[in-house]
């Protein structure tokens, strides 16, 4: 939470123009946030509550989507923060986390 919580700052910051923050944008912000997941997607695994194919999505989710981007920079050329073209890749990583999720057997209270 705390990652996001950085990277949603640092957006800001980017937005109004305050350079202490912009400073963060990259490659700070990026790098605690492929942390965070990769922790987040090993403490599920290691949960086994959900299908092992949610963590290891999780693990991958920023660098695949990092060199999604990269692969499709000649159609979608990087701007000076990143591409869109990953959200390709992170809609997919996203469908298979939720198939994950429901998965789950549902309790009725």
């Amino acid at each position: 939470m705390f990652s996001m919580t950085l990277v949603w700052f640092v957006n800001v910051g980017l937005l109004i123009n305050q350079p202490l923050l912009a400073t963060f944008s990259f490659p700070v912000g990026p790098m605690l946030w492929i942390a965070a997941l990769i922790a987040y997607g090993v403490v599920t695994l290691k949960g086994r509550v959900l299908p092992r194919y949610v963590g290891w999505t999780l693990i991958l989710l920023e660098p695949v989507s990092l060199l999604c981007g990269l692969a499709l920079s000649t159609v979608a050329p990087l701007a000076d923060r990143g591409a869109y073209s990953a959200g390709v890749e992170k809609g997919l990583a996203l469908l298979l986390i939720a198939w994950g999720v429901r998965s789950l057997p549902r309790r009725i209270n």
